[in-house]
């Protein structure tokens, strides 16, 4: 994967096969070019600002920094799921606590279990093909409980604009705002 340009590992990452995609997104994780250890300081306030939940999913969830800050305070448990077992391996190692799994998964078709009140896609939508992106969420849609909500952050709102519009257009949303730091993108529907 080393030899990849930018520009093919950014059409593979996004539109190559599951298989393909995974090598990718392993080859980022291994080789430490993507090492997202760091709290998420916004996401982590803007979650904790919808109240105590229970389930949550992070799909795409990568190392998923905050979980250990999540769990217990803001949700009773947490799953993650990533295509990346390299990141998978290291989500275990930094949240051993109770409440919190990882599994390797592909977020456009991963089952899930039961009901969630949460569903995030912290900086992972874009990487599902554009054309496999509403009925994903349309999926995933028939996991939210009663009054569960999708939380979506765009790093690059211009750049992925149409994401944006197509949950506008398509979704029932209660919040979009740019970041305090407007750096990213927060959009909360259902």
């Amino acid at each position: 994967m080393r030899m990849l340009s930018k520009a093919k590992y950014l059409l593979l990452s996004r539109y190559g096969s599951t298989e393909m995609r995974t090598k990718c997104f392993d080859s980022k994780y291994r080789e430490c070019e993507w090492s997202f250890s760091q709290r998420d300081e916004e996401l982590l306030s803007v979650l904790s600002r919808m109240g105590r939940r229970k389930r949550a999913l992070m799909l795409g969830c990568g190392q998923a920094a905050i979980a250990s800050d999540l769990v217990p305070a803001v949700f009773d448990s947490l799953t993650g799921v990533d295509l990346s077992v390299a990141a998978v391996e290291s989500a275990r190692q930094q949240h051993p606590k109770t409440g919190i799994t990882f599994e390797v998964g592909n977020m456009e078709s991963w089952p899930g279990e039961g009901s969630y009140d949460a569903i995030i896609f912290s900086e992972s939508i874009y990487y599902t093909p554009f054309w496999k992106r509403k009925q994903m969420l349309r999926h995933w849609k028939e996991k939210l409980s009663s009054d569960g909500v999708f939380v979506v952050t765009i790093s690059q709102p211009q750049r992925y604009r149409g994401i944006l519009t197509m949950i506008r257009q398509g979704f029932e949303v209660s919040q979009d705002f740019q970041s305090e730091r407007g750096q990213r993108w927060f959009i909360i529907f259902r």
